[in-house]
């Protein structure tokens, strides 16, 4: 698989119709057992892994930019994600001040695929879609 096929696969998970913010919220969008369940498969990274959430409606992206730097200044192994991307949704994943490289991203996406195969197949669905991007 190269870049572009990689990319054209991740963004197929994309549901708009869900992500469209002009009318109500479903319930259902805040459901998280499919994430929990995708994170199972692949044996909980996220509980091995020290973090700084920023959230907020302003500013978000510069804080969260500030602090990744002072970290990485200060010798920590610092990872990064963002949105939205400006160029390259590369730049939505950066490890220690550095954008993924195409085939990390490549790599990466390969490895998850089956995980995301195996929850759709568990909980009957066509797509995990927005609920992982």
């Amino acid at each position: 698989m190269n870049y572009d096929d990689s990319l054209v696969k991740l963004m197929s998970l994309i549901d708009l119709e869900r992500t469209d913010l002009s009318g109500p919220r479903q319930k259902t969008i805040y459901d998280l057992s499919r994430v929990e369940t995708f994170l199972s498969y692949l044996d909980n990274p996220e509980l091995d892994v020290s973090c700084i959430h920023v959230a907020g409606t302003k500013g978000k992206g510069s804080v969260a930019s500030m602090v990744s730097s002072i970290l990485t200044t200060a010798n920590f192994r610092v990872g990064l994600t963002t949105s939205p991307h400006m160029h390259s949704l590369r730049e939505r994943i950066n490890i220690d001040g550095d954008n993924i490289s195409r085939s990390e991203f490549i790599r990466i996406l390969e490895y998850l695929w089956p995980f995301v195969i195996q929850v759709e197949k568990e909980f009957q669905l066509n797509h995990l879609k927005c609920y992982l991007f």
